[in-house]
């Protein structure tokens, strides 16, 4: 799934794919903190992910997708048109020089039409040069903010921040002699930016994402925003060229971290996976425990994948001595398993463990009888990974004869053990 994050709340929508071009989907822009966002809307259930993340861009107007999936943002603080291809957020800045404000822009039979207080213009994507059309009418309200929408092959205006605004139609080849139309009706709040998805036009309005009938003249409420976690004003709404791949939504799944130690621990204990329960997963996502053996090649070195912390060792795949990494995965939950080919597929750091073979000792002696005052020299075997401390009493009955305390630098060495004079016999 593909995932985003609004005030630190996690959303999840639709698969990639979804967002169809055909489809009413249409784009828009919002500010949200520091940051500005282009995101896409699912007219038909209303759902929503980010698929754009760039810096904060003050008094930017309107966007459109232009044929080769690049996206073009009107800028009025620069007064110029921002080109982005996703992912990257640095833009192409096309000066257009207007001798007033810009506003709207439709890309239309491969041309990206401009609004500006002063008249029409026009962009081609292809070689990124602004042609002047003319000018508005003299009747048209000025100063005045329109957008351009598309509608059974005509262009037209729609007035913002009106209420009630006017509809133009436009004459692309003499703006000029565009024609007034009609009042739009009364909305719930002003019109802040228009679009049209085939004959379908769509508009903002405050919170809601309105469609418009123009043969009645009337309007229906189609998706509230605030329910899908924008809450900033979206000043630039668009629809996807037809043949036009959709932009996949940014990822936001995160396994969260696990806190850095190198533990060594003794078989049969089993290894916990010291995460630090700060993952951002959505209702489709699945969070496990991994041990993987190279740093170098995490999904490819998975050795054991479990759904709790406690990670035990398999001494079929697995190795005394040998340093192994633990961490956490998420993704799309796929039968029960975090599904490895998750284009948002997120991996912890990792922590290191080592398990050493649980140390013992076993003793033996050619002659286990020992005299009164004398000492028998006992074979020593260990098993465990060296070099040993091995420390113990001397016993006769109950009672302690004797101590010792040796080390051993291999598996293997001896010990004296003596029975001190006055030791009762026995064994």
């Amino acid at each position: 799934m593909k995932k985003y994050i609004y005030s630190g709340l996690v959303f999840c929508f639709l698969v990639v794919g979804c967002f169809k071009a055909g489809s009413q989907v249409v784009y828009g822009i919002y500010f949200q903190g520091n940051t500005t966002y282009l995101a896409v809307i699912d007219i038909s259930n209303c759902s929503t992910c980010n698929v754009l993340e760039l810096p904060s861009t003050s008094n930017t107007e309107d966007l459109s997708i232009l044929p080769n999936g690049d996206i073009a943002i009107i800028n009025n603080a620069n007064l110029s048109v921002d080109i982005y291809s996703p992912p990257s957020s640095i833009p192409v800045v096309v000066p257009l020089n207007p001798s007033s404000l810009v506003y709207g822009s439709l890309l239309f039979n491969g041309l990206l039409y401009i609004y500006a207080e002063n008249g029409l213009y026009y962009l081609d994507p292809t070689t990124n040069q602004i042609t002047y059309v003319g000018a508005w009418p003299a009747g048209m309200p000025s100063p005045a903010v329109f957008e351009l929408y598309e509608s059974s092959g005509q262009i037209y205006l729609m007035e913002m921040y009106g209420n009630p605004g006017e509809i133009w139609q436009v004459d692309l080849t003499n703006p000029s002699n565009s024609t007034y139309l009609q009042q739009v009706p009364t909305t719930p709040g002003v019109i802040i930016s228009v679009t049209s998805v085939g004959n379908d036009i769509l508009f903002i309005a405050e919170e809601w994402l309105n469609s418009y009938n123009p043969a009645s003249n009337s309007f229906s409420q189609e998706c509230n925003l605030n329910d899908l976690g924008i809450f900033g004003a979206m000043t630039g709404l668009t629809y996807l060229p037809s043949g036009v791949a959709p932009p996949p939504c940014l990822c936001t799944t995160d396994a969260g971290t696990v806190s850095f130690l190198t533990s060594e621990i003794c078989l049969p204990e089993e290894a916990v996976v010291p995460f630090n329960n700060d993952a951002t997963l959505n209702s489709d996502d699945l969070l496990q425990y991994i041990l993987f053996s190279n740093l170098s090649d995490t999904l490819g070195s998975i050795l054991v994948t479990s759904n709790t912390a406690s990670i035990g060792f398999n001494p079929i795949t697995m190795q005394t001595g040998v340093t192994y990494y633990l961490a956490t995965i998420a993704g799309d939950n796929l039968n029960g398993n975090v599904n490895l080919t998750d284009d948002c597929l997120s991996i912890s750091n990792a922590s290191e463990v080592v398990w050493w073979p649980q140390p013992s000792v076993s003793f033996a002696a050619p002659n286990p009888d020992v005299c009164v005052g004398g000492c028998i020299t006992l074979e020593v075997t260990l098993t465990g990974t060296p070099p040993f401390s091995l420390t113990g009493e001397i016993l006769a009955g109950a009672n302690v004869v004797g101590t010792f305390n040796e080390n051993y630098l291999q598996n293997n060495g001896t010990l004296n053990a003596c029975a001190p004079l006055g030791t009762a016999p026995g064994s």
